[in-house]
């Protein structure tokens, strides 16, 4: 019976938590969290990634149990949602364990530092830069958040994926994107008019770039249609990426069974099968999210160029901003 073991666990777990909390949660809630747990267990062993996550999400929501949060980091983990994943481990870890099956939750803790500790690797980080101005004067944004001054310039825990960071000082406005993959460490620079000449004196004027006159017309929709057409191709590499880690995943799920607090598997050939197709879905998983990262990003600036090509009134700047595993765009006002 294909995960009874996990599900008898957590239904055991459930069924003490409830118990201990009886003054807190009405009955009717007490079954509906019990039935909520148990079915994102099931979620997840079937391949319902997002449907687990939600189920689990409300379920410790209403218990917050470190059997329920074990299994909520996990789902996070499977949405490339790390660094909350992160943050749920280390609330299991720093819970207390009266709740219920007090075995159980010890268990659950224990389960939970491991992985804990195999997960803060895998996260990657993101470091925002400043060219030419100050932090003081620069509002930040990353991913629509605002940055706190004090951490400019210092690493950033964030998910694998395409990341956006904006900067606005008075009229001037950068945008940059960066993807960054798992277990790496990507930098973004936003640079603003005035950023320090050769020999220390300010320049009031953009740095060296190869900005393109939009108002002036040229060649601006011939170069907006090539980068965006290679946007287009390159999110359809992510997603035949995304294609094939599915098919990992489902390979690895047929082998052997998720247990509630180890992988269950048949033999030893089918646990080493098991870890091939779990690396496998891993090598994809970032291929694909490189594959999306970059190709938004180029889809983006194609539209951007297009768009402010056709302006004959704003006398905008548009200048490339090329780095590794990074692609933005420097945007500002020439009056």
């Amino acid at each position: 019976m294909r995960g009874s073991a996990s599900i008898c666990w957590l239904i055991a777990a459930l069924l003490g938590a409830s118990l201990a909390h009886a003054e807190e949660v009405d009955d009717a809630t007490k079954t509906a969290a019990r039935a909520l747990g148990t079915a994102g267990v099931d979620a997840l062993q079937a391949g319902d990634v997002a449907g687990a996550s939600t189920k689990l999400e409300q379920a410790y929501r209403i218990l917050q149990i470190p059997s329920l949060g074990l299994w909520s980091a996990r789902a996070l983990v499977k949405r490339g949602m790390l660094v909350e994943a992160a943050e749920r481990y280390s609330a299991v870890i720093a819970s207390g364990t009266t709740a219920g099956d007090a075995d159980v939750q010890l268990q659950a803790q224990k389960e939970a530092k491991q992985e804990l500790a195999a997960l803060r690797p895998r996260i990657p980080m993101l470091v925002s830069k400043l060219v030419g101005a100050d932090a003081a004067d620069v509002a930040i944004l990353v991913d629509g958040k605002k940055l706190d001054p004090s951490r400019v310039g210092t690493p950033q825990p964030v998910n694998p994926g395409t990341h956006t960071v904006v900067g606005t000082r008075g009229s001037e406005r950068v945008v940059v994107s960066s993807t960054v993959p798992e277990s790496q460490s990507e930098t973004v620079e936003l640079r603003f008019a005035g950023a320090a000449a050769q020999g220390g004196a300010a320049s009031t004027t953009p740095p060296p770039a190869p900005a393109m006159d939009m108002a002036s017309g040229g060649h601006s929709s011939t170069t907006a249609f090539v980068v965006g057409g290679a946007g287009i191709a390159v999110l359809g590499a992510g997603a035949v990426f995304a294609a094939f880690t599915k098919q990992e995943d489902n390979r690895a799920a047929a082998l052997c069974t998720l247990g509630l607090f180890h992988n269950q598997c048949g033999s030893a050939s089918e646990k080493q099968s098991f870890q091939d197709h779990t690396s496998r879905a891993k090598t994809w998983a970032a291929l694909s999210y490189v594959g999306f990262g970059v190709g938004v990003a180029a889809l983006a600036t194609g539209t951007v160029l297009l768009v402010t090509g056709k302006s004959t009134q704003t006398g905008l700047l548009v200048a490339p901003v090329v780095g590794e595993r990074a692609l933005g765009v420097n945007a500002e006002t020439a009056w």
